[in-house]
């Protein structure tokens, strides 16, 4: 044995490993048990083998023309939005795209943004990051609540309004014209987490709020 080397029995023990979950309840895992590798595969194989030269170089920081074609459709056709290829910006991911409307906003002189209150923290951190103060405003069974959001004196918000985050609710109808008259009478901005409006268990189908008033809204999803 090496000198100063620990006998086997006072070696130190490494962390065990976490216990296998039956059922993984943590909020914004998906199943990745299930993802389709072969099709996925697939996929970027033909996406390569056919690319042109250009396609492989740098092209429009927005985005694909292509890709934002299609999202642009799909948005209308399903979700009801107003849109076009032209309006979309495609991100590496929501933290991304709520990051460079937030940082467009602050240019812009808004220092204070509303919050569901309960929502999501992640708002509050990236709100802080950027200098921009995040101000809890409370919600109930209908959504956030208008009256309180307007005499909190924001001019931005940002809503869960198809299936609120964490409590499940969605924004009523009534709420959604308040707010949309909310924001036109203050120049204010629709910050919407359209994050998992595809997955219906409980309800039918709601249309994005971008639809209601497309130049007070910035809808935010993913294509996860």
């Amino acid at each position: 044995m090496a000198a100063g080397a620990l006998a086997p029995s006072r070696l130190p023990v490494g962390p065990r490993p976490p216990p296998r979950l039956a059922v993984d309840f943590r909020p914004g895992v998906p199943y990745l048990t299930s993802f389709p590798r072969r099709d996925w595969a697939w996929a970027l194989r033909e996406a390569c083998r056919n690319a042109t030269p250009a396609e492989l170089g740098y092209g429009d920081p927005r985005g694909v023309v292509a890709l934002r074609e299609v999202l642009a459709a799909y948005l209308r056709r399903v979700r009801g939005a107003v849109a076009d290829a032209d309006q979309i910006v495609v991100c590496v991911g929501f933290g991304q795209g709520i990051n460079l409307v937030l940082r467009s906003l602050a240019q812009n002189g808004v220092r204070r943004v509303g919050i569901e209150d309960p929502g999501d923290n992640d708002y509050h951190a990236i709100a802080a990051r950027l200098g921009v103060d995040a101000v809890p405003v409370p919600i109930d069974e209908r959504g956030i609540d208008v009256d309180v959001l307007a005499a909190s004196q924001v001019r931005a918000v940002i809503l869960t309004p198809t299936h609120q985050f964490p409590t499940g609710t969605a924004l009523g109808p009534e709420r959604r014209e308040a707010l949309t008259r909310w924001a036109k009478a203050c120049d204010g901005t629709i910050i919407e987490d359209d994050y998992d409006a595809e997955f219906r268990y409980d309800r039918d189908p709601i249309s994005a709020l971008q639809g209601l008033a497309p130049d007070r809204v910035a809808l935010l999803g993913t294509v996860s």
